[in-house]
């Protein structure tokens, strides 16, 4: 298995050189930095992300981060906590802005 990245452009020459190579891994959308003819015809699998479907359900790390960010500011788990055991004390979680 070969990792590559954008920056690393992966011809048939280089396949060549690599004659046990069974998968090409990509964590991009596109695959203009690899050679997908020479890889299939070589019975090389390229996997990187072609699916629609799945980019429509996953998050960025950025969406994630702000989120956490914003639950770690407002005590949310510890909220959600009281909430669930019946300890709310409005005051408790009051928030200075």
């Amino acid at each position: 298995m070969l990792f590559a990245h954008l920056g690393f452009r992966l011809m048939a020459e280089y396949m060549d050189r690599c004659p046990r190579l069974k998968v090409i891994a990509s964590n991009t959308t596109g695959i203009p930095h690899i050679d997908a003819i020479a890889a299939e015809m070589r019975g090389v699998a390229v996997a990187h992300y072609d699916e629609q479907i799945f980019l429509d359900t996953d998050y960025s790390t950025a969406e994630h981060t702000v989120g956490l960010m914003l639950a770690a500011a407002r005590r949310l788990p510890a909220a959600h906590a009281a909430g669930m055991f019946r300890s709310w004390d409005r005051k408790r979680w009051e928030v200075l802005e």
